[in-house]
């Protein structure tokens, strides 16, 4: 998913996330209007780690152990009042989120 124009900050607070961001690429002999989806910057977040995305970055949020994690998000303005997207990782699909 991504938060649009957005920032968003995660805290974790107890137990672990894991997170990874996407960024849109093409391959070299692929048809420049179907980009793909692929994994870049991937790391876990521990109890007291931030980490912040910038507004329009892709990323999924996994939680890691047995036990539910208990992590914060600051928002840099209410969501639900934001344009943003969740993606089909598998198919490079974004599709509107509401």
């Amino acid at each position: 998913h991504d938060h649009g124009a957005s920032f968003v900050v995660y805290g974790v607070y107890k137990g672990a996330i894991e997170q990874t961001k996407y960024t849109w690429a093409y391959n070299d002999n692929a048809d420049w209007t179907a980009p793909e989806l692929r994994a870049g910057d991937h790391f876990v977040q521990r109890e007291g780690e931030i980490a912040f995305f910038l507004p329009g970055e892709i990323h999924k949020t996994s939680a890691v152990g047995d036990d539910p994690p208990v992590v914060l998000r600051l928002e840099a303005q209410l969501l639900d009042r934001v344009a943003r997207h969740r993606y089909n990782i598998e198919r490079s699909e974004a599709l509107t989120h509401s």
